[in-house]
């Protein structure tokens, strides 16, 4: 593995480092990064947890985020409030 390969494998914990600490501060935006890349990598708990917070913050990516993630679950009733 070349040096750009290990650059680009350590992306994502590097971004997830960065969002973690700007989404515990409150940015929303930080937020639904957060939970789109932890839903990526199967953590599908923790990336809802994230997403609520930022829909609960007014965030609308958030609530789109949550939204679809209810639906896969088949929390029907919950995603259209």
């Amino acid at each position: 593995m070349g040096y750009q390969a290990r650059v680009h494998h350590n992306l994502p914990d590097v971004a997830e480092r960065a969002w973690r600490q700007t989404a515990d501060a409150g940015n929303t935006e930080a937020m639904t990064n957060l939970g789109v890349l932890l839903y990526e990598r199967g953590e599908s708990t923790e990336a809802e947890q994230w997403s609520r917070k930022a829909a609960d913050a007014g965030n609308l990516i958030g609530m789109a985020n949550l939204g679809r993630s209810l639906y896969e679950r088949d929390e029907s009733t919950e995603p259209e409030q």
